[in-house]
């Protein structure tokens, strides 16, 4: 679907952004950040769409315990800290 350019070009903005805004917000960015990486950014975008297929009432419910709505196939791959922060 995207080109390895373009995967290149959505993960430095990603991380660009969020230099800048530690710049401008220090205090709003507070958590320890890593750089997101082509696979986490993959991640994000498969974990994204899935939600759209699968839809819960509240974000944090794809990572409840309760077997009723737990989504193996997202916590499995990101968690949601990481999720929230990218």
């Amino acid at each position: 679907m995207f080109t390895d350019d373009m995967w290149d070009l959505i993960v430095n903005e990603t991380n660009r952004y969020h230099d800048q805004q530690v710049t401008t917000e220090p205090n709003k960015h507070k958590g320890k950040w890593s750089a997101v990486t082509r696979e986490e950014m993959e991640a994000f975008l498969g974990i994204t769409i899935l939600m759209g297929i699968v839809k819960l009432p509240r974000l944090e419910m794809y990572w409840s315990n309760n077997s009723l709505v737990h989504q193996e196939q997202i916590t499995s791959v990101m968690s949601q800290s990481r999720f929230l922060q990218i």
